[in-house]
């Protein structure tokens, strides 16, 4: 008992002073924007004048009613360089905002204006001008924002750092309530009885390294990843008005769409937590940003976790480590760990079904394996369609499984069953009641498609885009002259940015030789099957999980075959992605199979770490030489 509350205090004493430290040396440091010259507000300066033009003025809020919408300062006077613009509110991305300047007596001419877009929902934009005594300016703002000033400056905008005095006590409770919680799992883990389920030491520190790991891939600019912008609209929309958007909220100008008509939004809903914790402690529009992307960190975390699980589950051997690196090591894996996205969501959700399927088929079923199943259901289907194929097939294993192992169980199979439904139901039933409700559209693909044709650019409404179908090539022409299984392979181990950062093609071309190997083994290992040696007989649970595996896979192939041919011809590699895990675990056995050819132990051992070492060397190089140039 002494030793219990000795470890405590030691716990509470070190996350007090870590908390401590972290308000210190985060959190009274603020920075602002100054100018060396000194500046002027236009909105305070006597004798200037605003006046807006096509624009719905309510207190500090312009709403555009019309082209060309304007603001003009007459009056200004004043040597400028500098336009520092404050809104009220974040502005969104992609608005276009254009500045006049005029000297007294000369009108507004293109020629003496700059002309910029807003890349990053912020709440300030810092524009230079050539600098000159203007006695007017205009600035036409394109779109509905609140004003909150207008500051201009004969010098250039610095950001200073500086210590403000202040210490939040707040701050210092969260932290120190995170940090001791942290502490104390990781004692009673490192002192607990271990079991066969138990992560290892090495496991655990593994795993860590992978959380630091993604998290070094979100320190990256916003905006550097397909989708990203669209989703984070969503979730930045949710952050600031407490509720997700309705309609046409936060469409999409070019699409004419949002995900926010979608009813998978997994991603944005789990986004809000770390978003208002993160706002507790700044207002920096980075640091909220990269808040939204922990949640695909701590997903793809989530993955190897429960694939390290599951891979005890499976294999026997060392050789496991083949299945777990394949996939926590995978380029694009890492990627998807690194921006806003439903892809890694969806994973989290199909490994979490594979660890209670292969739980399952080793212990029977029990409300514990129930539960998991059932999250791992409701996780897909709030994530990404294309994941629906791991629901369906655990129905199919479920049912087998269930009465292989039980027989005529059937009051035991109702009460097991209803629990699935009930749980799966609760979690995931209020995003599809909701679009039920607002769109009468369960999963969102009729609403998205009539917002895309009402409101999306000419050339991007649904009806307009040239798909390989509607302009008359076949299948193979899309497949294989349009290279569309070709960038969908590379891109599924890894293109960056908006698919334009390609690794070197040795790095495809091995990682091809590594699948082709691995498929010899595979051949090898079906041939000792259908030889019937004993030792390679399959179980009837073990042959229901093969299927159920390889149905996953060629299942989402070809939604996505079919969505690049007849939808969006879009051959990117992630939204194959579903069928990872089934992939890593058929690779890892075709190696067994190739490596029980090595008589020698030590000779086997070698030979999985080079091919982990391997793995690794290829996502920590994609991450220097790819992603530091996005």
């Amino acid at each position: 008992m002494k030793s219990k509350k000795k470890s405590l205090c030691i716990i509470f004493a070190v996350a007090l002073v870590f908390s401590v430290l972290i308000e210190l040396g985060l959190f009274t440091v603020n920075r602002s924007v100054v100018f060396e010259n000194g500046s002027v507000s236009l909105l305070q300066k006597e004798g200037c004048s605003l006046i807006p033009a096509n624009y719905n003025v309510d207190g500090n809020r312009y709403g555009q009613n019309d082209v060309d919408p304007q603001l003009n300062f007459s009056g200004v006077n004043e040597d400028v360089k500098t336009v520092y613009i404050k809104f009220g509110s974040r502005i969104i991305k992609d608005t276009p905002v254009q500045i006049y300047y005029a000297e007294k007596d000369m009108d507004f001419t293109p020629d003496n204006s700059r002309r910029t877009t807003v890349t990053f929902p912020s709440k300030s934009l810092i524009m230079e001008i050539p600098e000159g005594d203007y006695a007017s300016l205009r600035i036409d703002i394109d779109g509905d924002f609140a004003l909150e000033d207008v500051i201009v400056s004969s010098s250039s905008a610095k950001t200073v750092t500086h210590f403000d005095g202040s210490f939040n006590v707040l701050h210092v409770l969260i932290f120190f309530a995170v940090i001791s919680i942290a502490l104390f799992i990781i004692v009673k883990w490192a002192t607990s009885e271990k079991s066969v389920k138990s992560l290892t030491t090495f496991e655990f520190i593994f795993l860590v390294g992978c959380f630091i790991f993604y998290s070094l891939w979100t320190l990256k600019r916003y905006n550097y990843a397909p989708d990203e912008a669209m989703r984070y609209d969503v979730s930045l929309f949710f952050f600031e008005n407490n509720r997700l958007p309705i309609g046409h909220e936060v469409a999409n100008p070019i699409w004419g769409f949002s995900y926010a008509l979608l009813p998978t939004m997994l991603c944005n809903v789990l986004d809000y937590i770390p978003m208002k914790l993160a706002s507790l402690f700044t207002s920096s529009d980075y640091i909220i940003l990269l808040a939204a992307r922990m949640v695909s960190v701590c997903c793809a975390t989530g993955v190897v976790y429960y694939l390290i699980k599951a891979s005890k589950q499976i294999f026997t051997s060392y050789i496991r480590w083949i299945m777990i690196i394949l996939v926590a090591g995978m380029p694009q894996f890492a990627f998807l760990a690194s921006y806003i996205n439903n892809d890694i969501c969806a994973l989290l959700g199909i490994s979490m079904i594979l660890y209670a399927w292969t739980l399952a088929i080793n212990e029977n079923w029990n409300f514990k394996n129930a539960l998991l199943l059932s999250v791992g259901m409701a996780t897909c289907a709030t994530s990404y369609y294309n994941s629906y194929m791991w629901i369906l097939a655990s129905i199919f294993i479920y049912f087998i499984t269930y009465f292989y192992q039980n027989k005529k169980d059937y009051k035991g199979f109702v009460k097991l069953s209803s629990f699935i439904v009930i749980v799966t139901l609760l979690l995931m039933g209020y995003l599809f009641a909701r679009h039920v409700y607002l769109y009468n559209d369960l999963i969102g693909i009729k609403v998205s498609r009539e917002h895309g044709e009402m409101y999306g650019l000419e050339a991007y409404k649904p009806s307009n885009r040239g798909t390989p179908y509607r302009q008359g090539y076949s299948l193979m022409d899309m497949l294989i002259g349009m290279e569309w299984i070709t960038i969908t392979y590379k891109s599924f181990i890894g293109i960056f940015g908006y698919m334009a950062y390609q690794l070197d093609n040795h790095i495809y071309k091995l990682y091809a030789l590594f699948f082709v190997i691995a498929f010899i083994g595979i051949v090898i290992r079906l041939f000792r099957i259908f030889a019937n040696l004993k030792h390679e007989k399959l179980t009837l649970q073990q042959t229901v999980f093969t299927l159920a595996l390889i149905a996953c896979g060629v299942v989402t192939v070809c939604l996505s075959v079919y969505y690049s041919y007849c939808s969006d011809f879009q051959p990117q590699g992630r939204y194959c992605y579903p069928m990872l895990p089934a992939l890593a675990i058929f690779t890892a056995r075709g190696f067994e199979t190739l490596l029980g050819f090595i008589k020698n132990e030590k000779a086997r051992i070698a030979s999985v770490s080079a091919i982990c070492t391997v793995i690794v060397a290829i996502s920590i190089n994609s991450y220097y030489s790819v992603l530091l140039l996005t």
